[in-house]
């Protein structure tokens, strides 16, 4: 019996000290996944930024302006995350001459990886006419959206079609508002009203945030406004869009007919996206790509895009695709300047 019980305790003793190595192994093993974990998530044993800015050739409450904010929600907890910034990101303005003072700034910076800016097609515009920078100066992080242009009105117009803007048009030169000369509203605008056989006064509100006030007060005739611009006052019922410069009507607006299908062949977007300093490092650059994607591809972005009737799988694209946009729009930015200036 005492035997037994002895050796009962020697078994029980030997499976203590099993249990116990046995614990002491998975405690090890987990936390060596921890540091493992931990080692992962640090890309950047230093941070590359004290902060990063964002350059905007746009007003507070516009297009770019709202865009650029949406994205840096996700962004910069991906990019402190990774080590790669230690302060935060910011917006900074640099307004006038549509966007050559954006590039006057972007110019004087470094190219460490710590400077985007946010691009539309008036960049592209301005660097057709007269910019410190070139197209290859700039290298491009990822595309945030392409938005298509609305001509609209105040809903108390009694211009209730596009049909009838043309019509009123020829009795009458009305107002038409956008955000700069040359900008993307400025061509598409002159492209239409030249389609169509019309005048126009063209009223320059520099950016969106202005021009969605004045139409408010019916300061002038027609703007130019983008989706997403443009949403909240349609949905109010304050202003009403007469036609949508795309291919096809939108899916969220499906009684506002295209110019296209009415009978004019112009289309219109502004594409927005983020380009850094040639010359910034690969590495960098790669990460900046990686970081805002995956931020413009969460819900919280996605949700914004959707918002403004846009498509986020292919609204969002990264480095190559964005690189080819951006190639290709300033090739339709300086032919567009050049039809205009052959047509004054």
């Amino acid at each position: 019996m005492r035997q037994s019980l002895k050796q009962a305790g020697s078994f029980a003793n030997v499976a203590g000290t099993a249990l116990i190595l046995a614990m002491a192994g998975i405690i090890a093993a987990t936390a060596g996944a921890e540091a493992q974990k931990k080692k992962k998530k640090k890309m950047f044993e230093k941070p590359v930024c004290d902060k990063v800015e964002v350059i905007s050739h746009a007003s507070p409450g516009g297009g770019t302006d709202t865009t650029a904010r949406m994205m840096m929600i996700r962004t910069r907890r991906y990019l402190k995350k990774s080590g790669y910034l230690k302060g935060d990101m910011v917006v900074v303005y640099k307004r006038g001459g549509m966007a050559r003072r954006a590039h006057e700034y972007f110019a004087r910076r470094k190219a460490d990886g710590c400077t985007i800016m946010a691009i539309t097609q008036s960049h592209m515009n301005v660097l057709a006419t007269k910019s410190p920078i070139t197209i290859g100066d700039m290298v491009g992080v990822a595309r945030a959206m392409d938005d298509p242009v609305f001509f609209l009105n105040h809903v108390d117009s009694p211009n209730k079609t596009i049909e009838a803007v043309v019509a009123s048009s020829k009795k009458k030169t009305l107002s038409w508002a956008g955000a700069g000369a040359n900008s993307t509203d400025h061509i598409a605008i002159d492209e239409f009203t030249r389609a169509a056989g019309i005048k126009y006064k063209f009223v320059s509100y520099g950016s969106a945030g202005p021009m969605t006030s004045g139409q408010l007060a019916k300061a002038h005739d027609l703007s130019a406004l983008n989706v997403s611009e443009a949403a909240d006052q349609i949905e109010a019922g304050k202003f009403r869009a007469v036609a949508v410069l795309s291919e096809k009507r939108l899916k969220d607006y499906p009684n506002v007919p295209t110019a296209i299908e009415k009978g004019w062949n112009v289309l219109a977007s502004t594409t927005r996206g983020y380009v850094v300093k040639k010359g910034t490092p690969e590495k960098a650059r790669k990460h900046l790509t990686d970081s805002l994607v995956k931020a413009m591809r969460h819900k919280v972005f996605a949700g914004y895009l959707m918002a403004s009737g846009l498509n986020p799988k292919e609204a969002v694209a990264g480095h190559g695709p964005w690189q080819k946009n951006l190639g290709d729009m300033h090739k339709a930015a300086v032919k567009a300047v050049a039809r205009m200036k052959a047509a004054k």
